[in-house]
């Protein structure tokens, strides 16, 4: 619903997860605008706040 709405969606990557299992769900579902690694999401999140 989110992603159908226009929101951004991102789901952290397989490399940097210990359990890929809900993060996998997503991408596989297409619903992931971005795979991150857990490091580079907060950075991602500034980017979009200073955007809007």
């Amino acid at each position: 619903m989110l992603k159908s709405a226009g929101s951004t969606v991102w789901a952290q990557d397989e490399d940097s997860c210990v359990v890929y299992g809900m993060p996998q769900a997503v991408a596989k579902a297409g619903i992931s605008t971005e795979d991150l690694p857990l490091d580079r999401i907060a950075e991602r999140i500034l980017v979009e706040l200073k955007r809007s």
